[in-house]
């Protein structure tokens, strides 16, 4: 029900107004420290009524850092190197995705297979790897305990659970923050970085 009430109420927000919070999220994620220090950029191509990335993708290419974007392939979703618009299709609901034929990403803490990995665990891989992996994500609700929903899919659950050592930055209108608590599933993988037009947040977990 949360979710349905948010993407309808994101839905109304004016145009002119979503693309000027749109511009301020982004000016916030490619102005931290972690963000200039990345080799590799994992962002997400936006659909329907979300926060329009193409800043974060623009500048990722510009400055000649690896870009990624996500692709679905059955239950998972991978990313992939994306260099300019040739790379893309339309893909998973009509989003814009990689072709599939150019290299995929591959997390340097994935040495085989795909580990298990605790929230609390991410933040000493990203220290330890000097931080040179970034990753913005999207979702639809999120609360100021590292609780996040969304779109129903988990496929960055699944991906975040995989290994992924790099810092992670979600990113979000600031009525997408809900004043309560969401209540966490077992495989749901707390957000500690919320970016919106405000600022960047740093999120408490709870237990």
């Amino acid at each position: 029900m949360l979710r349905r009430q948010i993407l309808s109420a994101r839905d109304e927000i004016p145009q002119e107004k979503r693309e000027k919070m749109s511009a301020q999220i982004c000016r916030h994620a490619i102005s931290l420290s972690a963000f200039e220090k990345a080799e590799r950029v994992l962002c997400f191509a936006s659909f329907g009524s979300e926060i329009d990335t193409q800043e974060v993708i623009d500048t990722s290419i510009r400055l000649g850092k690896k870009l990624f974007l996500p692709r679905v392939e059955g239950e998972d979703m991978h990313f992939y190197l994306i260099r300019g618009k040739e790379d893309l299709t339309a893909g998973y609901k009509g989003i814009m995705e990689p072709n599939g034929k150019t290299e995929r990403y591959v997390s340097d803490t994935c040495e085989s297979g795909e580990p298990e990995i605790s929230p609390e665990s991410t933040d000493n891989m990203a220290a330890a790897m000097g931080a040179k992996d970034i990753l913005f994500l999207p979702g639809v609700v999120f609360d100021r305990y590292g609780g996040r929903i969304g779109y129903g899919k988990g496929f960055y659950d699944r991906f975040l659970s995989g290994g992924f050592g790099g810092e992670v930055y979600a990113l979000a209108f600031g009525m997408q923050v809900t004043d309560g608590q969401i209540e966490k599933a077992a495989w749901d993988i707390p957000v500690r970085h919320l970016i919106t037009e405000s600022g960047v947040a740093e999120i408490c977990f709870i237990s």
